[in-house]
C-alpha cells in the first residue's frame, strides 16, 4: 500500500520543486496582493497581543484581508506592504485606537495611509465633553473636540480622505448613523 501511494505521488508531481510565487510578472502579484489584503469596506485594527493587527471587515466576515500574508518571505513583505496601507480605509472608534495603530507602524508605512474614518459622538448636554486639554490622551473620547485634538497630533501626515461616521445619543433609536466625508488639507 505504501508502495502504491508513493508511486501516485511521485506521478502527481507531489516531489517536484515547489512552485515559486516569484515567477508570475509582478502584475499578476499584484492583483493577488490587492485580493489577500484590501478590506471589502473599511479595515478595522484590532490589537492582538501578538502584537500584529487584526483586520476585522464588515458585513463580509468570509473575505477578510490576510496580513498574515506579509510573513511569508522579505520579497512578500517588500511587495505587498504598499497596497494594504495604500488601498485600505482604517476605521478607528476612540482617539486611543489611532494612537496604539500609530505606535505599532513603521513611521514609513504611516505615509501610506490616505483613508481613516472616525466615529464621533456629538454630545447630548452642554458641558458634558469634557475639553482635551484637562485629559491625558488614553482618555480622549468619541467627542469631536477629542477628534479634533487626536487628529492634529496624530503622524498620519498624507490623509486625503477622512469619513466621519457620527452619532447623537438622542438618536440611538434605532435609526442608525450619518456618514459624512471630509479631506484633510493639512
Amino acid at each position: 500500500m505504501c508502495r502504491e501511494l508513493e508511486t501516485l505521488k511521485a506521478s502527481q508531481g507531489f516531489y517536484n520543486p515547489s512552485f515559486l510565487f516569484s515567477s508570475p510578472p509582478r502584475e499578476i502579484r499584484d492583483k493577488i496582493y490587492l485580493y489577500c489584503l484590501q478590506a471589502p469596506l473599511v479595515a478595522e485594527p484590532r490589537h492582538r497581543p501578538s502584537m500584529f493587527f487584526c483586520f476585522e471587515t464588515s458585513p463580509w466576515p468570509w473575505k477578510p484581508p490576510t496580513p498574515g500574508l506579509l510573513r511569508i518571505n522579505k520579497q512578500i513583505y517588500s511587495e505587498a506592504i504598499e497596497p494594504l496601507y495604500l488601498k485600505n480605509a482604517f476605521s478607528f472608534k476612540l482617539p486611543q485606537e489611532l494612537f496604539d495603530f500609530e505606535r505599532r507602524i513603521a513611521p514609513l508605512h504611516l505615509d501610506l495611509i490616505r483613508r481613516i474614518r472616525i466615529h464621533v459622538i456629538f454630545p447630548s448636554n452642554e458641558g458634558e465633553e469634557v475639553s482635551p486639554e484637562e485629559l491625558a490622551l488614553e482618555e480622549y473620547q468619541e467627542y469631536p473636540s477629542h477628534w479634533a485634538k487626536a487628529l492634529q497630533m496624530s503622524r498620519l501626515d498624507r490623509l486625503v480622505k477622512i469619513s466621519v461616521q457620527g452619532e447623537h445619543p438622542m438618536a440611538w433609536s434605532g435609526r442608525g448613523c450619518r456618514c459624512l466625508h471630509l479631506c484633510n488639507n493639512r
